[in-house]
């Protein structure tokens, strides 16, 4: 399709959902309130103060922790990555892809290095996993814990498939500016509106989905193959877009709870247009290629999705 067309398809596609915005006017705005209700109340007290205890580490000079750093650069063969893949783990989505945009800001990594860390830096943290999902969802803490296993398992083993067999020659050294508190507070600030925008923006998409048939009939369309149920199917196109409903959504459903379990994990470790929107926006000035993030998200779901079997293998 050339450029031209592209763009025409494009804008028919706004053109009509700013019809059905019109036409539809309660849902669109109930489903905007929604968004911002999910990330006023989850997302802000979650991530906010993580994006502040994250900048002022790195205006520390702490890029490199050298336990940490040695362990990564042997398993993934990346520089100045230690510390990032520590703290995406315990804080979550979008921290490890604003991390990797920070450090090479600094110029403490290259785009090469970066392309790799977001193999095994772009993780989901344990706050979301356990306490949302395993408590919130499934109302059990175990649970919480296998899809935390299962996830930190297969960022590693993602990062282990495109650690590729060699490292740059050249030895980084971070190039940090003085940073004052005003200054965290501000680019924190703005890193978290910048998540809620997304976060709304696919509250609305999903919305517009559902009032155009298209996700219905999308979902009619898979279940054609034997042996698919329909609220699992749907639930899981949900949380292709956007995975805290999408998850909400499955654990309501009829089918067995080992695989929920691992269509959960699964749904996690791909983590969503949504987050994957918010990470494009904060790689955006290194230039990662857009499909390159999407197979290492996908490559990341099919493993962890691999290793979350096998734990629920044996603990069920």
């Amino acid at each position: 399709m050339s450029k031209f067309k592209s763009k025409t398809f494009l804008t028919l596609i706004i053109l009509l959902s700013i019809t059905l915005f019109i036409i539809n006017p309660k849902s669109c705005m109930d489903a905007t309130s929604n968004g911002l209700k999910v990330w006023l109340i989850n997302v802000v007290p979650a991530l906010f103060p993580f994006f502040i205890l994250t900048r002022i580490v790195i205006s520390l000079n702490q890029t490199s922790i050298l336990a940490l750093d040695k362990f990564t650069t042997k398993c993934f063969k990346t520089q100045n990555s230690g510390l990032v893949y520590f703290l995406s783990l315990l804080s979550g989505y979008p921290i490890g892809a604003k991390m990797i945009s920070n450090y090479y800001e600094m110029g403490a990594i290259d785009k090469h290095t970066a392309t790799k860390m977001f193999s095994f830096c772009s993780t989901s943290g344990p706050m979301f996993i356990i306490g949302t999902i395993g408590i919130g969802v499934f109302r059990s803490a175990k649970i919480g814990y296998i899809l935390l296993l299962g996830h930190i398992i297969g960022s590693f083993l993602n990062g282990l498939l495109y650690r590729g067999k060699t490292m740059p020659d050249t030895q980084f050294s971070p190039n940090i500016s003085k940073t004052s508190l005003n200054d965290i507070m501000y680019d924190s600030i703005i890193s978290i509106l910048l998540v809620g925008g997304y976060i709304i923006f696919a509250s609305v998409v999903i919305e517009l989905l559902k009032i155009s048939n298209l996700l219905p009939m999308l979902t009619s369309l898979i279940c054609k193959i034997p042996c698919f149920d329909y609220n699992a199917v749907y639930s899981i196109l949900c949380g292709l877009i956007e995975i805290t409903n999408g998850l909400i959504m499955l654990g309501s459903t009829t089918i067995s709870l080992p695989i929920q379990i691992i269509f959960a994990s699964i749904i996690i470790a791909f983590s969503g247009v949504c987050i994957m929107l918010q990470s494009t926006a904060f790689l955006n000035k290194i230039g990662i290629k857009k499909s390159t993030m999407l197979l290492q998200k996908f490559t990341q779901a099919i493993l962890t999705g691999l290793a979350t079997t096998l734990i629920v293998l044996i603990a069920f």
